[in-house]
């Protein structure tokens, strides 16, 4: 039961962004709103899945709470907007809640170091006045902050202007990708790249990662996609654990800055500057491509210093290759 809420609503989310790509459903506030629901709605049924009876009881609190402070701003975008920082009661106290509810989101999806940081820095904003020296802040009403981290519509929802309108397409578009075969394409690719040199599968790494990071901008996505067997193999050639390990790591961190789908840092510098995706996609490409091309230098001389010899490339299916050929 849990499986199919969770598929009813991720597939209702993607829809929902694809149309709204292409026809103004709503106005900006209330996309963002909708964004926002549907994520944390999303994130907390995975915890309510995976929790056990005091964890489900939680997370069903959780989705509650969600579905009341995103119906609450959803009816009241406008009249929030024209308050700005002079709230109501009740203001406040969906903005505390959902500040609350986002640092449990986050807490589920990354673990705890950002929630730790952010709380410190939410802290620091609170009690800065009573620092001393350099690190003394200007005193700001609690109300103001609360206001201008959530419900003030400057927080939370404008950092959500990039997520709802460029990175979650993109994430859909790498999942289609890799729904269809995509991946194992590029992991084809790269075991043919790696395979008649020294540096063998430790190229291959290279190689994959550089293709699956034009698909996903996320570090952690690659490393679990081409590690599961670039790892293994270079281990098994006569690189030292740490020594494979830092190589994957290294060149799945690349995807960060391989288009078209970058890390959420490019979409920030678009969202930030004005400059739109596109030219600095293209401005990437040159640097991207001289990452790789150093990480795949120093594989290769690693390789050497090691005594590693070269080797056949793992069998690759010709046919199979061809035939996704065209998800390119």
């Amino acid at each position: 039961m849990v499986d199919v809420a969770i598929s009813v609503v991720g597939t209702s989310m993607s829809l929902y962004h694809l149309i709204s790509s292409q026809y103004l459903l709503t106005g900006l506030v209330r996309h963002i709103n909708i964004h926002l629901g549907f994520a944390l709605t999303l994130i907390f049924l995975v915890f309510f899945k995976s929790s056990g009876r005091i964890g489900k009881q939680l997370a069903i609190a959780l989705i509650v709470l969600t579905v009341v402070c995103i119906g609450y701003v959803h009816a009241f975008s406008e009249p929030l907007q024209v308050r700005a920082t002079f709230n109501t009661p009740q203001d406040l106290a969906i903005g505390v809640i959902l500040i609350i509810l986002v640092l449990m989101a986050t807490f589920q999806a990354f673990g705890p170091l950002l929630v730790i940081v952010t709380g410190i820095a939410i802290g620091y904003v609170f009690a800065g006045h009573l620092f001393p020296g350099f690190l003394h802040a200007m005193e700001i009403e609690p109300e103001r902050i609360i206001a201008e981290l959530s419900i003030g519509l400057s927080g939370i929802y404008d950092l959500l202007t990039l997520s709802a309108n460029f990175i979650f397409l993109f994430v859909v578009l790498g999942a289609i990708l890799q729904t269809a075969g995509g991946t194992e394409f590029f992991l084809q690719i790269g075991r043919l790249a790696g395979g008649r040199l020294k540096s063998g599968p430790a190229m291959s790494a290279v190689v994959t990662s550089a293709l699956v990071g034009t698909i996903m901008g996320s570090i952690g996505a690659n490393i679990a996609t081409t590690g599961s067997f670039t790892i293994p193999l270079m281990k098994r050639v006569g690189y030292k654990p740490e020594q494979a390990g830092a190589i994957e790591a290294a060149a799945s961190s690349g995807g960060q800055i391989m288009p078209p789908v970058m890390g959420v840092a490019a979409f920030a510098m678009a969202g930030i500057t004005g400059i739109p995706y596109l030219e600095i996609a293209v401005a990437a490409i040159m640097p991207a491509l001289l990452y790789f091309f150093v990480v795949g230098l120093y594989t290769q001389f690693r390789a050497m210093a090691l005594g590693i010899e070269s080797h056949r490339a793992a069998a690759v299916d010709v046919r199979e290759l061809l035939l996704r050929a065209p998800l390119l």
